[in-house]
């Protein structure tokens, strides 16, 4: 019960807190040992609690649903094995763009499956940096993840003109190194990132939004990583001479204009107020009385999420469906987060499906352990008579 009610939180708030440095990354290692201890503490004394429980839930304790990118700080990363031949190529293919062999590994720049296709300005998508041991022995390293952040992909138009970027950024936090042992024929992913596609005419005004942003035209553009290691802000790394050329390769994008969102006919039928029926989160049914996500409020403005005290917790920013689609498509960016799920509606009843932006679209109505999924069944407010 309070591993999942952690899990839900980290689904709700999670979000790019951990993306953007804004916590420490041992912090998430500690999380679920330090929110178990708290709530079951909570519960027996009910004395004093409340301040530093509200401190860690928006804080460290949204950070469970990636517990494991904390524990990789102090243990090699997990590794899994180099998929068959056929399956490589079609990966290539598919959403991996591979460069040069360096010694005996190789790296990768890539989409999440399924994510590959045609992006609009304004749009967000997920970059992944893969790397792979290609020779015949077990190799030994150690990186930092907030050093792509630091150091941006680099986006050249279908000329290989090189397009400007976005400023290094500093991030003031405690960096911990990731060490990592890779026997052959194996493959880790070593970070991923959330970029918002930027027309490269509006650099001038700046960026307010909570992604990092890819300044680029329309067309076709690529993207690449040209260093995958080096020092950060948050301190210095050992590092293989020879690793320092290891790059990426150039992954291709298809950027269009940005279109105008146009209300899908889904948006007006779903406007009005919706009660929590049931919560389930990875096969498991969660309580759904104390829930931020108790009621969903829809406007032609947003979509609201209100705690059963009737207090609002979050708002969204953005609001896209797709009713064209078999299942309908939903994409939510939330003011600390973003969803990527499915939906259905028949008259009062909703029904939501969803993962955090960046872990995969649901392709069905169902959770199961592990799966970081989100099913929700709302029913219709009714209007009451005056």
């Amino acid at each position: 019960m309070v591993s999942n009610t952690i899990k839900v939180a980290s689904l709700l708030a999670a979000g790019q807190a951990a993306a953007t440095g804004a916590i420490p990354i041992k912090v998430a290692a500690l999380t679920e040992g330090v929110m178990k201890a708290m709530l079951f503490t909570k519960l027996k004394t009910a004395i004093a609690v409340v301040p530093m429980l509200g401190f860690v839930a928006t804080g460290a304790a949204i950070l469970t649903g990636h517990t494991a990118a904390g524990q990789d700080d102090k243990k090699p990363t997990a590794e899994k094995p180099v998929e068959p031949a056929g399956k490589q190529e079609k990966e290539k293919e598919g959403f991996t763009a591979w460069g040069k062999e360096v010694g005996v590994l190789q790296a990768g720049l890539g989409f999440r499956p399924g994510e590959k296709r045609a992006y609009g300005h304004g749009e967000t998508v997920t970059l992944v940096v893969r790397v792979r041991n290609v020779g015949k022995k077990q190799v030994e390293f150690q990186y930092r993840k907030e050093f792509f952040k630091e150091n941006p992909a680099i986006v050249t138009d279908a000329d290989g003109k090189k397009l400007p970027g976005y400023k290094s950024l500093f991030t003031p936090l405690e960096h911990v190194p990731v060490e990592v042992s890779l026997a052959p024929g194996k493959e880790i992913e070593l970070a991923s990132e959330q970029y918002q596609l930027m027309p490269i005419k509006e650099r001038g005004k700046g960026h307010a939004g909570r992604f990092l942003p890819l300044w680029m035209g329309t067309g076709k553009v690529s993207v690449q990583y040209n260093r995958l290691f080096g020092n950060t802000s948050g301190g210095r790394i050992k590092v293989d001479p020879d690793l320092l050329d290891l790059a990426t390769g150039s992954l291709e994008l298809e950027i269009t204009e940005k279109k105008e969102a146009k209300a899908d006919m889904d948006q007006q039928k779903l406007q009005g107020g919706w009660t929590l029926v049931t919560l389930e989160l990875e096969g498991k049914e969660i309580d759904k009385e104390g829930n931020p996500l108790y009621q969903l409020r829809c406007s032609e403005k947003e979509l609201s999420q209100w705690h059963k005290r009737g207090e609002k917790h979050d708002s969204s920013h953005m609001l896209q469906l797709d009713s064209g689609k078999n299942p309908k498509e939903i994409n939510v960016h939330w003011k600390i987060i973003a969803w990527q799920g499915i939906y259905k509606l028949n008259g009062d009843d909703l029904t939501l499906c969803v993962r955090y932006a960046g872990e995969g679209r649901p392709t069905d109505f169902t959770t199961k352990p592990g799966s970081q999924t989100l099913l929700l069944v709302y029913k219709r407010d009714q209007k009451k008579d005056k």
